[in-house]
């Protein structure tokens, strides 16, 4: 890579993690105005509140310290599922509505900056090594509904 796309990839992630922690500090002042706007003025540290207020201050402080920014997997995991499930449904729009293709786009950009992040689908776990043998009486289950890829020789 020459050094101006260094230099560009460079100005791009300090540009990011700014935006990041400006919207991480955004997300914790609406917490809080939202709290004093309902009357609450303190919450149980145990409680949802309290754990998302210390979230947002831990994520804050790491990216204040230059530290690499971690999305918890309580937050992680469901936006995860969240976007793939969006961008399921805009791909098969987007098969017939030329106006979604330009949405799935930025599912997909935004996908990419999530996983940047370190914020990824969890594989499913492996169940070919457990001990026991597979259940032979279940049924199994439908064929997928996708259509798959076909190959052919195109110079043959």
């Amino acid at each position: 890579m020459n050094g101006e796309a260094e230099d560009g990839l460079r100005r791009a992630r300090e540009h990011l993690g700014r935006a990041t922690l400006e919207s991480l500090e955004a997300a914790r002042a609406l917490l809080s105005a939202s709290m004093r706007a309902s009357g609450i003025h303190s919450v149980a540290p145990d409680g949802l509140a309290g754990e998302i207020g210390r979230g947002l201050d831990a994520l804050i402080s790491s990216l204040r310290r230059g530290e690499a920014f971690a999305l918890p997997s309580a937050l992680a995991l469901p936006l995860a599922k969240a976007l793939e499930a969006e961008i399921t449904r805009w791909e098969v729009r987007s098969q017939t509505d030329s106006d979604a293709r330009p949405v799935l786009r930025a599912f997909l950009g935004f996908r990419e900056v999530l996983w940047e992040f370190g914020v990824r689908p969890q594989p499913e776990p492996d169940r070919s090594s457990t001990s026991q043998p597979p259940d032979t009486t279940a049924s199994r289950p439908p064929p997928s509904a996708k259509p798959r890829v076909q190959r052919f020789d195109i110079e043959g």
